[in-house]
C-alpha cells in the first residue's frame, strides 16, 4: 500500500503506511515475546527488540529516517526528549 500511495503522489501516505505497518509488525513481536511495547518510534521498539537478537546498523538507520517523516507529523511532541535525529 505504501508503494501504491507513494507511486500517487502521495509521499506523506506512504511514510505514514510504512510506519504503521513497521510500528505493528515490531510491536507483534515484542509482545510475543511478554515485553509490553508503548510509543510510535521505530527506533525504540528496535532498540527493546535488540535484547532479542542484534539489528543490523543499516536497518536501525533506516527506521530513524521514518521516524523523522512520520513522528512529527502526527505527533508534534511525540518524543520523549530532544528531535528525531
Amino acid at each position: 500500500m505504501a508503494t501504491v500511495a507513494r507511486d500517487q503522489g502521495y509521499p506523506e501516505w506512504a511514510c505514514f503506511i510504512a510506519q504503521q505497518a513497521a510500528e505493528k509488525g515490531l510491536k507483534a513481536v515484542l509482545h510475543a515475546r511478554g515485553v509490553i511495547a508503548w510509543g510510535h518510534a521505530i527506533t525504540d521498539l528496535l532498540r527493546a527488540y535488540q535484547e532479542y537478537q542484534p539489528v543490523p546498523l543499516d536497518l536501525m538507520k533506516q527506521a530513524r529516517s521514518l521516524d523523522r517523516y512520520y513522528i512529527p507529523a502526527r505527533y508534534p511532541n511525540g518524543f520523549a526528549e530532544g528531535t528525531p535525529w
